[in-house]
């Protein structure tokens, strides 16, 4: 499961994924799940025809209050905003507390403990002053390379982030300009025709239904760089794991069952995507150290 926190004051993108959930919108809605779906993973349905098939989720949430530690606690964070100016305005003082938390660290006695942590967290700085602008690339780096440091601070500039400005500009960075979400969301409940000459208003030749989905599944596509799914399954169950970039295949055994960690020996694998004629694609032996991949599928050998 992934945790999106949702920073805005409105709740515009809460209909506009209630609508795409086909899911009743109701004002005081916080929190909305989606589940995570791939081709890879019906294939993998289409193949054992399971009792029981379980997907990973991307839970999207929002709150009012303490936003900041919301923020912190999330695996992923969606900043929306209505302008530049108040992307500017939040955007800073989120800036301004890591870099005060980070100065605070280094100028304290923790560090003393923590010294090959130093040179680490002063690279980490010249990331920081750029909030909000680091490219997706960055943030899946930064993510992966100083995930224990992001940890220890509690930092949210360099956190796995996605900007969307409610706004009819360019697209730069990691910020992507999506056209009003507030204008969508009001047009949602009108007839298709008289959506249709709204949208046309904003330059946009497509069907409402089309654009909320284009909306919302290049917010997930987003989300997903930062994560590798894999997958079990036989023809009593098959499931869908979440993991992050870069996870070892012990730890990520960790997940199927905190016992065949324990007992792992090797792990056969096999990726669906090479899936052809309804047949799963030779498996490879692999030891602990092997990195999973997107659309692994994992049979673990236990001791």
């Amino acid at each position: 499961m992934i945790n999106a926190f949702v920073y805005t004051p409105r709740k515009d993108f809460f209909k506009i994924l209630s609508k795409y959930l086909n899911k009743e919108y109701k004002e005081n809605i916080n929190t909305l799940t989606l589940n995570i779906e791939t081709e890879e993973f019906n294939k993998l349905i289409q193949l054992f025809n399971p009792q029981k098939t379980t997907y990973e989720t991307i839970v999207f949430y929002t709150k009012n209050s303490e936003p900041i530690k919301e923020l912190v606690s999330s695996n992923f964070n969606i900043f929306i905003f209505s302008s530049y100016e108040e992307l500017e305005q939040e955007t800073k003082t989120i800036k301004n507390r890591d870099i005060e938390i980070i100065n605070n660290y280094l100028n304290s006695k923790a560090i003393l403990k923590n010294p090959n942590l130093k040179p680490k967290i002063e690279e980490i700085v010249s990331y920081v002053e750029k909030f909000p602008k680091l490219t997706i690339q960055d943030s899946i780096m930064l993510n992966y390379r100083y995930r224990e440091i992001i940890t220890l601070l509690s930092l949210v500039s360099i956190k796995s982030n996605v900007i969307l400005l409610d706004s009819d500009t360019e697209k730069t960075n990691n910020i992507i300009i999506e056209y009003p979400l507030s204008v969508i969301s009001e047009i949602i409940d009108l007839p298709d025709e008289e959506a249709q000459e709204f949208l046309k208003l904003y330059n946009i030749n497509k069907e409402i239904s089309e654009k909320i989905k284009e909306i919302i599944e290049t917010i997930i596509k987003i989300i997903l760089k930062h994560w590798t799914i894999f997958y079990t399954g036989n023809k009593k169950e098959v499931k869908q794991y979440l993991v992050p970039l870069n996870t070892d295949v012990l730890t990520a055994s960790s997940k199927i069952h905190t016992d065949i960690a324990k007992k792992f020996i090797q792990a056969e694998v096999c990726n669906i995507s090479e899936m052809k004629d309804n047949k799963l694609p030779p498996f490879k032996t692999f030891g602990k150290t092997y990195i999973v991949q997107n659309h692994d599928y994992l049979s673990i050998k236990t001791s």
